[in-house]
């Protein structure tokens, strides 16, 4: 990355960290200020969020500082050693799902996204909805893509929720097609383009419901040990701007587990130039189905080391592993 451009990358982030930590002091000085319990106890629980945002923008901080040491990010390329042990993404979950989910090497700079949220409807379990995309490149014009991304997600998903329309969330086929029509001038204008999926748990029907705009599709290990690969993928986000999605429906059971990716983790190249695919990570869980998502992520990590023999990762990945418990 040049020089230049890394060092004010890391003073913005030195900066917000500056913010999260005076944020953080603001909330514990308050909470001994008060003299009601349930006050003290809010400006706690304010204060460490505050210390959640601090710990994960270190993070960040030292992966930019280190996992790009003497790598070339403004003209694409990344290369980084698969972490000992990663850092978990801490996103959204309900009781009836194991969940755990990363990406590496950096989440501020990747291409790669992962956000899930609460869906709660009146007289119906909740449900869960896991947005994953992955923008073409590696570069910062890939960042400035991802940023586009989230905003539009958050924006779209808040908007819909604040319209008490909370059931067209469930539609994803509906929600990927408005995504596209926001993104697709500046994908158009930038030349890159994006490839994502948008898929529902819904507990009360027992289906996930999912949408890919040309993305790896997960795949479904079954409660007995079979899996499935779930194929249907339509055109990738920004291509055609008022092209209309569809939504598939896989039925689920208690003991199921779907596997979400990126190309990063299924085309990881070993020093014979072979990859580790699809069947590298049905292999490596097929035998263990059954233990909790935190151990299958371990599990696939360990399988990803053996098959890349110590060669340094190319692109970035996300992964995330969802248990059905109940």
């Amino acid at each position: 990355m040049e020089k230049i451009k890394k060092q004010k990358l890391l003073d913005a982030l030195r900066s917000a960290l500056k913010r999260e930590v005076e944020a953080f002091n603001f909330y514990m000085r308050e909470s001994q200020k008060q003299s009601y319990s349930d006050v003290t106890t809010l400006f706690l629980q304010l204060a460490e969020e505050e210390r959640k945002h601090r710990q994960f923008l270190v993070k960040e901080i030292n992966k930019i500082d280190n996992l790009f040491e003497g790598n070339s990010y403004d003209t694409g390329k990344v290369s980084y050693n698969i972490p000992v042990t990663p850092d978990l993404k801490h996103i959204q979950s309900l009781p009836f799902v194991d969940l755990f989910a990363l990406t590496l090497p950096s989440e501020l700079l990747s291409g790669d996204y992962i956000e899930s949220f609460v869906i709660d409807r009146e007289e119906y379990n909740s449900s869960l909805g896991v947005f994953l995309f992955d923008v073409m490149g590696h570069d910062m014009e890939a960042s400035n893509i991802k940023a586009k991304m989230k905003s539009s997600i958050g924006a779209l998903v808040e908007k819909i929720k604040n319209s008490n329309a909370v059931s067209d969330l469930m539609d994803t086929g509906k929600v990927m097609s408005q995504l596209n029509t926001e993104i697709s001038k500046y994908c158009a204008d930038t030349g890159r383009f994006v490839t994502a999926i948008y898929g529902i748990f819904d507990f009360e029907n027992r289906f996930f419901t999912y949408t890919s705009a040309g993305h790896d599709t997960p795949i479904l290990m079954k409660s007995d040990g079979s899996y499935r690969h779930i194929e249907k993928t339509e055109l990738l986000l920004g291509a055609v701007p008022d092209i209309v999605y569809t939504d598939s429906n896989i039925p689920f059971d208690i003991g199921d587990m779907f596997i979400l990716f990126s190309d990063g983790l299924s085309e990881a190249y070993n020093k014979k130039g072979d990859m580790f695919e699809r069947q590298g990570i049905i292999e490596a869980v097929k035998q263990v189905y059954s233990d909790p998502a935190k151990k299958i992520m371990n599990i696939i990590f360990d399988s990803l080391r053996k098959h890349t023999q110590g060669e340094p990762l190319n692109d970035d990945f996300t992964l995330a592993v969802f248990k059905i418990l109940e």
